[in-house]
């Protein structure tokens, strides 16, 4: 991938990239940046730099994602002050798989240090994907940071680092508006119309319950991936989860979240890590999800997960599996009932990034034609062989939570990690 054209101080201008009829700045920074950026690079780790095609000027870091302290850092050098930031990353590496890997922004060297999004690098698809927003910077120096842990509790991932790009906004982030000004060519949905249907669901899920209590298995074999997922979340004024995630070499991890922070407890380690949460959140995202910009690059919007209850978003929020029907010979192949509701059942054909990435060539989706929530992905290789596999054993949906399961309390005697030590 070419450098993009930018000015000295890395600053091109975007008109209405948030809520209306505002102008935005967006400032870039690649991994080992260059004296052309206006940012620095600062890690923590074995992070490796190699070359490659497809990544931003061909190189990039990466780092097995089986530890707790490793972090990579892209510092802004420029003025960022009283802006509203939103972030995307660029991932377009197949090594990249790390299954939540989790991007923080810094402030005042680290004293505030806010969680901004996360994102499944394994199954993400090619080009700039959007993170989140984090709230209003009043310094400039403001730092994105990728911790090198994989949040699920998946030993065999590696994270990514490689460039990325702040959009910032004085107005608020509650509502984001991509303007026609920023989009070449929209691909968002399916030309059926009654995939687009199911895709919009997808990709705004959360919208169409307020609290949801079930479990999944999860299979991926490209990264050895087993693990059963146990979620109770609740939605509405008060966001609360909780998710315990049981791996099949014996690994437990839970996360539980009150809206405001999240607390990270590793059994096996006894170890927590409790981190803020953005004030400021994407609610709504108008306007196209999936677009080419003028440069032909490929653009995901993701909305951020207002539950922040990533491994149980799989499931109640897939936007990553949304993405992947775009393509034409996705197409609906029947209706079901699965586990008591009304499911449309949706095969298609991985687009080459996704399919070299996963191992597989066909995929299957029984998705809930009323909610958009993901009940089951069957994914085959080019044999026929199932290779991942996505399976929900239960759900309950808009039934009372369990409070007392989504109290962020922290077991005596454990050890506190950070992002940042």
């Amino acid at each position: 991938m070419k450098k993009q054209l930018i000015s000295l101080a890395g600053i091109c201008m975007i008109a209405g990239a948030f809520g209306t009829s505002v102008s935005a700045n967006s400032y870039y920074c690649d991994n080992d940046a260059s004296s052309t950026y206006s940012c620095t690079n600062n890690f923590y780790g074995s992070w490796v730099r190699n070359t490659g095609a497809g990544n931003w000027n061909n190189d990039y870091r990466i780092i097995s994602a089986n530890g707790d302290s490793g972090y990579y850092d892209w510092k802004f050098t420029t003025d960022l002050n009283d802006q509203y930031p939103s972030v995307y990353v660029w991932l377009a590496n197949s090594q990249f798989t790390n299954t939540n890997a989790r991007y923080y922004i810094g402030y005042t060297n680290y004293s505030t240090l806010e969680i901004v999004g996360s994102i499944n690098q394994n199954t993400a698809s090619s080009g700039w994907n959007y993170v989140g927003g984090g709230k209003k910077v009043f310094l400039n120096n403001a730092t994105l940071s990728i911790n090198q842990k994989d949040y699920n509790g998946n030993a065999n991932t590696s994270t990514g680092a490689d460039y990325i790009r702040f959009d910032t906004s004085v107005n608020t982030l509650a509502s984001q508006k991509i303007t026609d000004s920023q989009v070449a060519v929209d691909e968002t949905y399916h030309t059926n119309p009654e995939i687009q249907k199911i895709q919009e669901k997808m990709l705004n899920a959360t919208d169409n319950f307020q609290n949801a209590k079930g479990s999944f298995d999860i299979v991926f074999s490209n990264i050895k991936q087993e693990q059963n997922v146990q979620f109770d979340v609740q939605l509405g004024n008060q966001p609360n989860s909780y998710v315990k995630i049981n791996s099949k070499n014996g690994l437990v991890n839970e996360t539980i979240s009150d809206g405001k922070s999240i607390l990270d407890l590793d059994h096996n380690k006894k170890q927590y890590e409790k981190s803020l949460l953005p004030i400021d959140k994407v609610t709504k995202i108008e306007g196209a999800r999936h677009f080419k910009n003028k440069d032909k690059e490929n653009v995901y919007l993701h909305r951020q997960d207002l539950i922040s209850a990533h491994a149980a978003s799989e499931v109640l929020l897939p936007q990553n599996y949304a993405f992947w029907l775009k393509n034409d010979n996705t197409k609906i192949v029947g209706y079901d009932k699965y586990l008591g509701r009304d499911a449309t059942i949706i095969s298609g054909t991985h687009d080459q990034y996704v399919a070299d990435k996963l191992l597989s060539k066909t995929f299957t989706l029984w998705i809930d034609s009323k909610t958009g929530i993901l009940l089951k992905l069957l994914d085959n290789d080019q044999n026929g062989k199932l290779v991942n596999s996505i399976v929900v054993k239960d759900i309950q949906l808009d039934k009372e939570s369990d409070k007392k399961m989504m109290k962020l309390n922290i077991p005596s005697g454990w050890n506190e990690v950070s992002p940042k030590k």
